[in-house]
This record gives structure tokens, C-alpha cells and sequence, in this order.
């Protein structure tokens, strides 16, 4: 046999045991093998990192093997057994000929998780191929370093949604730069792809700038077709807590969907003007028991006069969590105190009424 079959068959047998070893794993934890103690599991689990100890520096082999498909069956059981030692070696597989043993080559990256393959993953990011930045994104997202996000603020600009999408969700995870990244994500709120738009309006409410741009990009956000968008601007003006958002919140509080009416409703509360007392009021009717619950805490945090005698009548709502939560809230502005205090009084004012009659 010559030396290179032989090397592409000890590539294919490692691959081969390695993916019995993880079924066995596998099954071993659902069926509880493990705490029945059927096998010594700890012996063998012992073995099993012998073996990938050893499995390493061939799978390594394998990725200058002429076959594709080995190439790509070394790079995927590498990404398993995750090792800092493939790295490099991962890393050099970036600029494979085959783009599937690209891709994932950064997929291993990403679920390895070292710092190490940052660079090389941001410069994926301007690779031709659209998968492998999207899956270079990803790895980025997953692996979590600062030193990616200035790179990802400029992939948001790719072409192709595909690479936006993970792009977006990767420099969420991440974070930046407030005031690089402010500009970046407020263009990111016209984005023709959802998801672009909804990491945008979670990253603004994370940054939580209550500049005049953010908030009037987060005012527009509010009219979005999509109400996982609609969600998220409201969700993120509860952050905020602006009233140059208050007519746009009290519009949103009677959207068409439950989630957007009760982030406005909390984000209300947050400004606690004087003008959307009413509209928490009204609130209070609203037929999902989740925005009735969020109105009362939003009437508890204005705690005006027209608020509590609205908590009071919302001791009385059919569900029992907005009961709960009206109760509190008196609690916490002071006014059952004053009941408990009127009644103490009221009793000794019977009391004196009785001697007088008796």
C-alpha cells in the first residue's frame, strides 16, 4: 500500500472511530448508562482521550491529504475534539482549495474557541466566498473577542444578507464601541433582512444612548412591518427610558401584537410623564394579562393619585399575577400603609361611637 493511501485510510478509520466513540457517548448519557454504572465509564472515557491524543497529529496529516473529503472529515473531527493544539493548523486550512474544508475549518474555530484564530477569521470575513464569512463571522461571535468588532461593524456593510445576518448577531454577542458603533447600527435598523434589523434594535437598547439619532431611528423602528422589530424598538426605548419617544410609545401601545404593546408599556412607565398615565389606564383592559401586568407596575413606578386609584381597581382583575403585582405595587408606593392606618383609625372612631351610645 503506498504511503499515501495508507495515510488517507488511517484518516478514514480515525474518523470512523472517533464518530462511534461519540455515538457510544451519546447514547451512554441518554440511556443513563453512566449512573447505572453498567460500564466503567471512567476507564473508558480515559482511553477515548488516549485516543484523540493520539488521533490529533494524524487528523493534522489529513488536512494536506489530496482528498477533499478526507480533508473535510479531518477538519470536522478536529472542530470535536477541540483541541488548542489544531489551531495553526485549522487556521492554514482557511485558504483550502475546497470551500466546504473552509468553511469548516472556521465552523472548528469557532467551536474551539481561541483567541489565536481572531486574525485570521477577520480576514476571512473579506473572503469571496459567502459561506466562509458567514461562517467567519460566526466563529467570531462564538469565540467572543473585542478585537472583532471593529472588523464586524464594517462587514455589516457585505453585500449578501447571509453574511449580514451572522455578522449582526455576532457583533451583538461581542459588543462595541458605543460611539463607533452607534452609526453603524442605526443604518442597520433600514436593513432589508429581519434579523439584521432585529440584533440592531437589541444592540441600540443595549447601548442605551439616549442620543436624538438613536432614539428617532428607534421612533422609525416602531413602524416596522415586522413585529419581532416592532418588539425589539420598544424593548429597547424601556432601556432608554426618552421622552422624545413618548407619542411613538403611546401609539405603540395599542399595536396589533401583545409583545410591542407591553414593551411600550413599560417604556412608559420608564419615562413616567404625566400624559401616559391615561393610556396605562387604559392598559388595564388590555386583553393579554402580560400587558395588564406590565401597566401596573408602570402605574406603580408614576405613582400619581390617578395611578394608585387605578391599582386599586386592578385588585380586582380575573387573572391572578396582575392581582399580585396591583398588590405590590400599593405596597411599595405606601398606600396600603395609609389604608391600614385609616382602618386603625376607623375602629377607634367606632369604639368611641359605642361608649357614647352604650
Amino acid at each position: 500500500m503506498s504511503t499515501v493511501k495508507h495515510e488517507t485510510y488511517a484518516v478514514r478509520s480515525i474518523i470512523f472511530i472517533l464518530l462511534f466513540i461519540s455515538s457510544v457517548a451519546c447514547l451512554a448519557d441518554n440511556d443513563g448508562m453512566k449512573s447505572q454504572k453498567i460500564v466503567d465509564f471512567e476507564i473508558i472515557e480515559t482511553y477515548i482521550s488516549w485516543f484523540k491524543d493520539k488521533a490529533v497529529s494524524v487528523l493534522i496529516n489529513g488536512l494536506k491529504n489530496k482528498d477533499s473529503y478526507v480533508r473535510l472529515g479531518a477538519v470536522r473531527m478536529l472542530g470535536i475534539i477541540r483541541s488548542e493544539r489544531v489551531v495553526n493548523a485549522l487556521v492554514n486550512t482557511l485558504n483550502d482549495p475546497d470551500s466546504y474544508v473552509r468553511e469548516y475549518a472556521a465552523v472548528a474555530l469557532g467551536d474551539i474557541g481561541s483567541v489565536r484564530a481572531v486574525d485570521a477569521l477577520i480576514k476571512a470575513l473579506k473572503d469571496r466566498d459567502i459561506y466562509l464569512r458567514s461562517t467567519a463571522a460566526e466563529a467570531l461571535g462564538k469565540i467572543g473577542s473585542s478585537r472583532a468588532a471593529d472588523a464586524l461593524i464594517e462587514a455589516l456593510k457585505d453585500e449578501e444578507i447571509y453574511v449580514r445576518s451572522e455578522v449582526a448577531w455576532a457583533l451583538l454577542i461581542i459588543g462595541s464601541n458605543k460611539d463607533k458603533a452607534v452609526d453603524a447600527w442605526i443604518k442597520a435598523l433600514t436593513d432589508t433582512e429581519i434579523a439584521v434589523r432585529v440584533c440592531a434594535a437589541k444592540a441600540l437598547g443595549n447601548i442605551a444612548s439616549d442620543s436624538d439619532k438613536v432614539v428617532d431611528a428607534l421612533i422609525v423602528a416602531l413602524r416596522d412591518p415586522k413585529k419581532r422589530v416592532r418588539m425589539n424598538a420598544a424593548r429597547a426605548l424601556v432601556n432608554i427610558g426618552s421622552a422624545r419617544a413618548v407619542d411613538a410609545l403611546i401609539d405603540a401601545a395599542n399595536d396589533t401584537d401583545s409583545d410591542v404593546r407591553r414593551y411600550a408599556v413599560g417604556a412608559l412607565g420608564n419615562i413616567g410623564s404625566a400624559k401616559v398615565v391615561d393610556v396605562l389606564i387604559n392598559a388595564l383592559k388590555d386583553k393579554d394579562s402580560y400587558v395588564r401586568s406590565d401597566a401596573v407596575r408602570a402605574l406603580g413606578k408614576i405613582g400619581s393619585a390617578g395611578a394608585m386609584d387605578a391599582l386599586v381597581n386592578a385588585l380586582k382583575d380575573k387573572n391572578e399575577f396582575v392581582r399580585n403585582n396591583a398588590a405590590r405595587e400599593l405596597v411599595k408606593i405606601g398606600w396600603v400603609k395609609v389604608l391600614m392606618e385609616f382602618s386603625k383609625a376607623l375602629k377607634s372612631i367606632k369604639c368611641f361611637v359605642q361608649r357614647l351610645v352604650y
